[in-house]
């Protein structure tokens, strides 16, 4: 499902073996604490992350899927194209393609996002 917080000590572990070997002996006590520090911030920041997305992402698959069940794709895709031309008209110049073709592209785009 992707990324998970138990995997950071791990990949700090590598993380770590990786820079002593590049190092060579560059790599002493302070860069070795310093570079500690940032991962252990790092790794915490990215356990709290992934607990708040897993929660909104629980709600924004939901709702999607809500949509999906309402609409047709088109439909939906259509209501993406019309609203961002409507806020921001000077981005039609961006599509090259039809607004048919844009509104499954957005849709696409849209769905994948939300799977992960």
């Amino acid at each position: 499902k992707g990324v998970e917080a138990s995997m950071m000590v791990a990949m700090g572990s590598v993380l770590m073996h990786m820079l002593r070997d590049c190092l060579g002996k560059e790599w002493t006590s302070e860069v070795k604490k310093a570079w500690q520090y940032v991962w252990d911030w790092l790794s915490k920041s990215m356990a709290l992350a992934l607990d708040a997305a897993d929660e909104a992402s629980s709600l924004v698959q939901t709702s999607w899927d809500i949509a999906m069940d309402n609409f047709s794709e088109e439909e939906l895709g259509g209501m993406l194209y019309d609203t961002l031309l409507g806020i921001a008209p000077n981005l039609k110049q961006m599509f090259s393609r039809t607004r048919q073709v844009m509104v499954m592209k957005f849709v696409e785009m849209l769905c994948t996002l939300v799977s992960f």
